[in-house]
This record gives structure tokens, sequence and C-alpha cells, in this order.
């Protein structure tokens, strides 16, 4: 049996009855008019019959488990819409939906709030307007959480939330912002075409990408390298661009479907990829994607001493006049490298004529430190000199 409604002005007593009825919800272009609060359902001060509900302590709370389908298709509630505990008392009640809930294209003029909420099936609100704060706090996402296209007019809140299976924020708008602090996304995460119509940038601490390696984040730092970038904050929007061009090379270098490939498929995937090895020691480790020239120069510093040591042990130099330097220190090593990497070639010190490993090893300092300077000198035009 099914509470069935379309194109009408629904009480919303008469949908928590249903609710409580274990009827499945079915409402096509309806008007819900008073506040939609299943926290009344467990209020001693209403009467409904609960005989058809299934309710349990745990914690301390209040749990109301939901056995049946609950599908809202073009509403507009007029009021708040709460499916958790009220503000003023957080841990007075959980809900568990064990099937699909789906409230997509629906309008939400008041507060919504499903913190705390298990969602067991698919949890849809594409489309949807939120015109009021709407909190999906501590929320755990067992399958599918799409919130495509919608609307946040006021604070969309997800900290501490878990998405296990894919979360999809195609094209959303957040007005006011948005709070993604220590959420975990487990799975494919989209955040195309998401941004923040108003430079009010989200929050995102302690936030955890459990398949970063795979590329999945690419799309949500994206999404906050342009919301940091339009907002001003040039320095967090460089953050953001190397986590994305990191995010970037996994999904390029993993391919898709990777965890569906037989083990063979996966060697031969690992051997093509070596073709981005360059991109990973220059780009991402050395380089940072322009976003970190302290690697550079402590790279440079690195490549001199390492280089000193081994003119130190093997190799050969000469003086001004072209005669053996019998016995070099450390302080001519370093000075030697240091005049090499950065191609001043003073000449006081030169490597020996006859020795090839000493002109071998010079040769090619002087290319690395011409290499890195010039990388370095991106590093800082890029870092320093945004618009």
């Amino acid at each position: 049996m099914a509470f069935h409604r379309e194109n009408q002005k629904v009480v919303a007593s008469e949908i928590l009855q249903a609710i409580a009825n274990g009827e499945d919800i079915d409402l096509f272009r309806c008007e819900i008019v008073e506040p939609l609060d299943l926290g009344s359902l467990v209020n001693k001060r209403t009467n409904y019959d609960l005989s058809e509900l299934t309710i349990h302590q745990e914690d301390h709370k209040e749990v109301i488990v939901l056995d049946q389908k609950i599908r809202l298709y073009g509403c507009q509630f007029h009021d708040n819409v709460f499916f958790a505990s009220p503000w003023n008392e957080q841990d007075f009640l959980d809900v568990v939906f064990k099937r699909e809930v789906i409230f997509n294209s629906s309008i939400f003029n008041g507060q919504t709030r499903f913190s705390g909420a298990r969602f067991n099936g698919q949890a849809g609100f594409d489309g949807c307007i939120f015109n009021g704060v709407a909190s999906f706090t501590e929320v755990d996402f067992r399958s599918s959480a799409l919130f495509r296209t919608v609307e946040f007019n006021g604070y969309g809140l997800f900290s501490n939330s878990v998405f296990h299976k894919d979360a999809r924020f195609v094209n959303t708008a957040f007005s006011k912002g948005a709070n993604f602090s220590n959420v975990e996304f487990h799975s494919i995460v989209d955040f195309t075409g998401a941004y923040c119509s108003n430079r009010a940038v989200p929050i995102s601490d302690g936030i955890v990408f459990v398949k970063s390696n795979y590329g999945v984040d690419e799309t949500f730092w994206r999404f906050l390298k342009q919301a940091n970038r339009d907002s001003g904050y040039y320095s967090q929007s460089g953050d953001c661009f190397y986590k994305e061009r990191c995010a970037m090379f996994y999904r390029k270098f993993r391919g898709r479907d990777y965890d569906s490939l037989t083990l063979g498929q996966k060697v031969l995937r690992w051997i093509f990829g070596l073709r981005m090895l360059p991109e990973l020691i220059f780009g991402k480790f050395l380089f940072g994607y322009g976003e970190r020239p302290m690697r550079v120069l402590l790279s440079a510093i690195l490549v001199v001493l390492f280089c000193a040591a081994l003119y130190m042990w093997k190799g050969e130099l000469t003086n001004r006049e072209g005669g053996i330097i019998p016995s070099r220190n450390i302080v001519d090593a370093i000075y030697f490298s240091t005049t090499t990497f950065t191609t001043l070639g003073f000449g006081d010190i030169a490597p020996a004529a006859n020795n090839t490993f000493t002109k071998f090893l010079a040769m090619i300092e002087a290319m690395c430190g011409a290499s890195m300077t010039s990388l370095f000198v991106v590093c800082l035009a890029k870092r320093f000199s945004r618009n």
C-alpha cells in the first residue's frame, strides 16, 4: 500500500502518519504545508499510531527505522523538513532509511535536516533547491548520493559524513558556502561544474579520499581551486591546483576500470604507465607542477653536495696553471661544484684534461644546474605573480 498524491496540497501530518503505518510515500508535484518533522512521531504530545513503526533505543537516542520507499518528485515544502534531531537537541533522534529516498526537483523553503541519518538505499536530491540551511552532517550514505544540479541558497553542511559509494555534485551551486570538513569519500566523487556563486570558499579541513591514488578527487580540487581563485585566495588556489594535477596524474596512470582488470592486464597497465615517469619525477616530485619552489631549491642543494662528494672521491681537478690539485678539501669540492652547477666557470679550478669522469660529471651537473635554475624561476613567477 502506498500513500500516493499528485498535484495536491498535502498536510505534513498525513505524510507522517503514512510513514508510521509503513506505507510507501509517493508524491508528485505536491505542496507540503506545515513542518515535516519526523521527531514529532516520538513526541509524547502527539497522537500518532506507531504500531507499525520500528523504533528502538541506541546510545541514548531514539532510532526510527523506515523500511518503505520515499519518493517525492517536484514537491514544494513551505516549512521546515526535519528527518533528524532538532537543532537544540542534537542527540535526540537518528533515522535509518533502509530503501531509496528520492526528493528530485523538490523545493525546500525552510530549513532541511538529515543530520545523523543513514541511507542504505539511494539518496536522490537531483535538481533540488534548498532556500534555507541544508544540514547533512554526520550522515552515512551507504549507497549512491546524488546532488546533481542542486541549488544551495543557504549553507550546505556535510561535515563528518561518509560517502561509501558514488557522490555526485555535478553542476551544483553553493550560494552561501559549504562545509565538507572531515568528510570521507570511499568511491567515485564527481564535482564537475560545481561552483560557489558568492565567493564563499567551502571548508574542506580533514577531508579524506580513500581512493585518492585513483584520481577520484580531481573534480573536487578543481571546484575548490575555482572557489579560492574567485575569492582572491591565490595561494590556496595554487595548493588546490597541485592536488588537482596529482589526481589527474593518478587517473591517467591507472586508466578506467582498473579494479576490474585481471592481474596480467594490471601489469601491462603499469608497464605502459612508465611513459609517464618523466612527469612523475620532474612534474610532480621536483617541480610540484609549479607550486613547490622550495622543492627545486632543496634538490639543487642536494645535487651540488652529491657532485661535490663525487669530485672528492674520484674526481681530478687542476688549478689555473694546469697543475693537479694534490689534496682537495670539502671547501674546494663544494666551491667547484657550485660554480659548475650555476655555470659561472671562474676558471681557477677546472677538470683535469685527462680525467674523463670529472669532465663527464661536470657536464651533467652544468645541464642539471641550467634546468633547475629555470624551473626555480618559473616556480617563483607562477607562485608569486598571480593576478
